[in-house]
Formats: structure tokens, sequence, C-alpha cells
């Protein structure tokens, strides 16, 4: 409760279309659309349109092989056009792993920026999780003390997930951009 009320607050602190016509950075956007709105589609939602963002393609979903949903806006970051995407994940449990509802955020770049990902990546404040040369992820849980990695106790990671507290965030690093996704999870009860 206290998560989303600082989130509406923040969203109304931010600058409006006609009150602003220059962009954001990307560490800006990030903190903004994604971070500001703990990754919680309405509240992202608004907080693009209230920044002059539009919609480029109608709300989408599928079931397969899970549900999820999208939408899409565009906005102008680091002085370009990017795109932010923001939806829900929700996997199924499998055997031994309970399921998780997820909420993401993510913003997609058309241009390199050396000094925001190595910001974001102190913000992640735990080693990152390296899956190719250009694809980071960092797995943390939110503390009183900051970030901190993934518990290895499962009671403890279920508690953390029904609390809010799960987080991923990813870093892609294309040839020509950037992509950062922030992932909130919120488990499912029970595994098989």
């Amino acid at each position: 409760m206290i998560t989303r009320l600082l989130a509406a607050m923040l969203i109304a602190a931010l600058p409006s279309r006609t009150a602003a016509a220059e962009s954001l950075s990307l560490v800006q956007a990030f903190q903004h659309f994604c971070m500001a709105t703990g990754a919680h589609g309405p509240d992202v939602e608004k907080a693009i349109v209230a920044f002059g963002g539009h919609e480029t393609r109608p709300a989408a979903s599928t079931d397969w092989p899970f549900h999820m949903t999208v939408h899409i806006y565009d906005l102008t970051v680091d002085g370009e056009t990017a795109t932010i995407y923001f939806g829900t994940t929700n996997i199924p449990a499998t055997v031994g792993q309970h399921g998780t509802d997820d909420e993401n955020c993510n913003i997609i770049t058309h241009r390199k920026n050396d000094a925001a990902i190595s910001a974001l990546r102190a913000w992640a404040g735990i080693p990152a999780f390296s899956l190719s040369d250009r694809l980071v992820s960092f797995s943390f849980v939110t503390t009183t003390k900051g970030h901190v990695p993934l518990p290895e106790k499962p009671a403890e990671m279920d508690a953390a997930e029904r609390e809010g507290r799960s987080w991923t965030l990813i870093i892609f690093r294309s040839p020509d951009g950037e992509s950062v996704q922030y992932i909130r999870h919120h488990g499912s009860p029970g595994r098989i």
C-alpha cells in the first residue's frame, strides 16, 4: 500500500507534456516509468501519458505459452524516440517450482549510452549474471539496506515475492541501442 502511494506521489510530480518539451535521459526514464511505479501497469501508463508518450499499438495478450499482456508506447528518451512496453506475465507452477505473476517495464532506446548502463549496473548493487557479452541480469530482493542477492531458502524467497520485494533487472546491449527491463516478481501459491 505504501509503495503504491509513493508511486502515485512520484507520478504526480513528473513533468507533463505541456510542462517539459525536452526528453528524459535513459536513467531518468527508468526511474520515472519503471522504478517509481513499481512496474505496475496502470501506474506505468499514467506516468508515460503524463509525460506525453503515445500508444503505438493496441494492447495485446496471449495465453501461449502462458498468459502475458503487453502495452507499447513511444516517447522521447535521450533526444530520440524510444519504446516503452509494460505488462504482465503469469507463469504456472512446474514440478518443484512455484509459479509467478510478474509485472514488467521495459525501455528500448536506439542509441548506445555507456554512462547510463554503468549507472544502472551500479544501482543494482549486486554482481551481474552474464548471459552473454551483451546480456546481463541482476536478480535481487529489496531490503532496508538496499539490494541483496535472492535468498536460497524457498520460504524466504516466497516471502520476498509475496511482499513485492523480489526484482530482476535485465540489460541488453545491441549494436544500435539498449534495452533495460525491470521485473517485479509476485509469487503464486503452491508448488507441484
